[in-house]
């Protein structure tokens, strides 16, 4: 079907699409207004027709150019360019065709001249917005370029509010990372409360240019000089100064009247590795100031005050000025630093433009990180502001103690460029020592410690880790989150999420593991899997689908996540909230174990037990103890599976330990300890009841805790509780039979 037809004097453009009307339909249910969303223009040619196909009539209407119409490009889909000139033998070269889409996707094809038209196919993938189709041909010995413009279209969002939201709330966040970074690496500099364009980066960097060159003309008047060597040939005539070496050299050859003698001369030079590196600031930072300067009068002129335009260009003279000094022409080529140096540190000027250079160098990576946000293709933002928003999320429903940490790479580094992500990793610490971690992109592979895959490499988009320190030091327990910018095509169904994403998340359960360091094992680490994906799908819709339902029964399944759908985002945020809640008792119990198999109790019981002699409180203080035998009297319940822990309960003091049991035995008392311990105690046949004791853990240091029950001999209470206390005690439950 032909979707767009130009026609001009010279040659007339056609261009194709297969089942277009499927593909604008699918659009039309996420994009309000579609019908007139997008303009086209041609310049350089002598239009003779243009024409659109209507998605209703499947028919080409002329149409007007410039005029708001609706969009024949869209993502994903397969267009055939035939491009046909009306007299090929005009034509003095071969016609090339050209394309760049955001600069990311650029095609050029040359034209064939044993055929009359140029077939091409173009695809645009995920890369969406603003593009020109070129023709570059010559007819007559004049060169010609035709330019087409027109919008390429999503179909799974609304193209003028979700992706315009998603670029903001990376935007906003990424100003804030690099803001952030800034404060805290140059205390001195001063900034307004928001960094998200290119007048409000001017303003906040505009009195270092200042500053730079201020402290740069300074160095010019007062230069730092180097101790250099400097050699010239010279008759005996005009020596002065005469050294042994070179008076034997004078006397070998004082038979030559005319002959030149090699001088070695000490001098301070201009040209040393500092004003190289002045040179390289100078010039690269004049050349930055043209074209963000260009930039912000050509894009945001409009809003700036006459006094702010002739500073900018009085600033611009100064630099130019500054470049031009007859300073620079004395100094080499202008080169980086390589070493440290203290003269940049420490001399006067040099230290102070040393700082401005590096504020305003990490000023201009972030107006040019800005720009990459926005020449990422469709899927890559989308996975990044999927990364942001679960990480604002979090945030917000953590405690307010909370403190965040980013881990950023080193200032060398550069790390405003956004290479592979927003932010590596940002981990959330708060009072209790819980703690949460959000990765972007992390790698599970074969021969790293810890986590590991024993398989393939496995990369989840979104790793969320979540430790714990309710039953265990350190609990972690881990969630993958993987954003796929995909919808299963389902014809008029309700939107739902790649099948092969969901079974990703099933794989990556299977091929994850950590490696206990106890028993040197493999244990399964991920313990639920999220497809994001964007779907337009309401709350009550949502809650029906196959995909919501897993999440409750097998904890895999997959949100439709975009902006401005605030009921999905609630029920996402939900979520994150009982996963963060949730204690670790429950999150064990809710595992699924293998046909036939049952988890060990994650949160067992514990047996309290009165510790009265001064031997035996002794025995315990020294954190020896392997062994603890009952008196007389015996626990009433013991011996089932649910019991794991002994507690000691000192007399007048309470509880701050409890040890782990590892077997327990009836011993007659004189049997227990050998004669030589002090706790031996002879002639007594009495049966008791013998722990064989573990590990030893301290509740909270050395503080101990009383039981919210008085304790004669016996008493249980469970991991929780012991790893819990409430104020200054501990509660005590009924032991199970």
């Amino acid at each position: 079907m032909i979707v767009l037809k130009l026609q001009t004097t010279e040659f007339t453009l056609c261009i194709y699409a297969k089942r277009f009307n499927e593909t604008y339909k699918a659009a039309k249910k996420r994009n309000e207004g579609l019908r007139n969303a997008t303009t086209y223009s041609v310049d350089g040619a002598d239009i003779m027709e243009f024409e659109l196909c209507n998605p209703v009539s499947e028919q080409l209407e002329i149409t007007e150019l410039g005029a708001k119409v609706h969009p024949v490009f869209f993502e994903n889909t397969e267009y055939t360019f035939d491009l046909t000139f009306t007299n090929l033998l005009d034509l003095d070269r071969v016609p090339i065709l050209r394309t760049s889409h955001s600069k990311l996707y650029q095609m050029e094809k040359r034209f064939d001249r044993s055929n009359d038209y140029l077939p091409v196919s173009i695809n645009y993938g995920n890369e969406i917005g603003n593009t020109l189709l070129c023709i570059d041909y010559c007819v007559d010995g004049k060169n010609r370029r035709v330019l087409l413009g027109y919008e390429v279209f999503p179909r799974k969002m609304d193209y003028k509010s979700d992706y315009l939201a998603i670029v903001k709330d990376i935007n906003d966040e990424y100003t804030g990372l690099v803001l952030s970074y800034l404060k805290k690496t140059f205390h001195g500099l001063s900034t307004g409360s928001e960094l998200n364009n290119p007048i409000v980066w001017w303003q906040t960097f505009r009195d270092l240019f200042d500053e730079l060159i201020k402290y740069a003309t300074m160095i010019i008047d007062h230069p730092y000089r180097k101790l250099s060597k400097d050699h010239q040939y010279l008759k005996l005539d005009r020596i002065k100064k005469v050294d042994p070496l070179l008076e034997e050299e004078i006397a070998r050859y004082r038979h030559i009247p005319n002959k030149y003698y090699y001088i070695e001369n000490k001098v301070r030079s201009l040209d040393n590795s500092e004003n190289r590196f002045l040179k390289y600031i100078v010039f690269f930072i004049y050349k930055n100031y043209l074209r963000i300067s260009a930039m912000i009068l050509a894009n945001y002129g409009s809003n700036l005050s006459d006094e702010t335009k002739r500073e900018i260009e009085e600033r611009k003279l100064k630099l130019k000025k500054l470049k031009q000094h007859h300073f620079f022409t004395q100094i080499g080529k202008p080169t980086i630093l390589k070493q440290e140096s203290l003269v940049m540190h420490k001399a006067s000027g040099y230290s102070q433009v040393f700082r401005a250079w590096i504020i305003l160098e990490k000023g201009i990576d972030f107006l040019n990180g800005l720009k990459k946000i926005e020449l990422k293709n469709i899927d890559e933002l989308y996975q990044l502001w999927c990364f942001v928003k679960l990480k604002q999320m979090i945030g917000s429903l953590l405690p307010e103690d909370k403190v965040e940490q980013r881990f950023e790479p080193p200032i060398n580094k550069r790390p405003f460029f956004f290479e592979s992500g927003l932010q590596k990793r940002v981990v959330f610490k708060w009072a209790n020592s819980d703690e949460v971690e959000i990765i972007h992109e992390f790698r599970y592979r074969q021969n790293q410690a810890g986590n590991r895959t024993y398989t393939l490499e496995q990369k989840p988009d979104i790793v969320l880790k979540i430790t714990k320190n309710d039953l265990k030091d350190k609990y972690t327990f881990t969630y993958l989150f993987d954003a796929k910018y995909r919808i299963e095509e389902a014809g008029d169904t309700i939107d739902k999420p790649p099948e092969d994403a969901i079974n990703q998340m099933h794989r990556y359960r299977d091929a994850i593991y950590y490696e206990n360091k106890v028993t040197k094992k493999p244990e399964k680490e991920v313990i639920g899997g999220y497809i994001l994906f964007p779907g337009s799908v309401g709350a009550e819709e949502f809650k029906k689908c196959n995909y919501f339902a897993s999440i409750g029964k097998i904890n895999i399944g997959a949100f439709p996540f975009k902006p401005n759908n605030d009921e999905i985002e609630f029920i996402l945020s939900a979520h994150l909230k009982s996963l963060l809640e949730a204690s670790t008792e429950d999150i064990l119990n809710g595992l699924i174990p293998h046909k036939d198999l049952h988890y060990e109790q994650p949160n067992p019981q514990a047996l309290i037990g009165i510790v009265s002699s001064p031997q035996q409180i002794e025995y315990f203080s020294q954190a020896q103890a392997v062994l603890y035998h009952t008196g007389s009297a015996k626990p009433s319940k013991f011996g089932y599976s649910e019991l794991k822990y002994f507690v000691p309960y000192i007399a007048q003091k309470g509880i701050r330990e409890y040890y782990e049991i590892l077997d327990y035995e009836l011993v007659k008392r004189d049997e227990i300890f050998p004669t030589d311990h002090p706790l031996y105690k002879a002639n007594d046949q009495s049966e008791r009841l013998v722990l064989t004791l573990g590990n030893r853990h301290l509740i909270k240091g050395d503080a101990y805790y009383k039981l919210e029950d008085p304790i004669r001999v016996y008493k249980y209470t469970t991991l929780y509780n012991l790893r819990n206390p409430v104020g200054s005690k501990i509660k005590v439950i009924k032991a199970a039979t």
